[in-house]
């Protein structure tokens, strides 16, 4: 996995075919939560949002090796993800 972006609203599809390939600054309007796994500190995935809320990574495997041309994009709600804890 490369990155995770969580928005507090729906996305067009022209503004997620605009941002898909880009990295983000963090302070994009909407953006609730941003890894991109680019920042990993031992087990902590740090977000990039303004929001900062750091994530723990439990039973990962890391892996130098990545199956190019092998991606999937995943749209749509994720019910029980909860990153505010409200």
């Amino acid at each position: 996995m490369d990155e995770i972006r969580i928005w507090n609203r729906a996305r067009s599809e022209a503004q997620i075919r605009k941002d898909k390939d880009r990295e983000l600054t963090g302070g994009e309007a909407g953006l609730v939560l941003y890894y991109n796994f680019d920042t990993i500190s031992g087990y902590i995935a740090k977000d990039l949002s303004i929001n900062r809320l750091d994530g723990q990574i439990v039973r990962a495997e890391y892996s130098e090796q990545t199956p190019l041309g092998r991606f999937k994009w995943i749209y749509g709600v994720l019910p029980f993800l909860n990153p505010t804890g409200r």
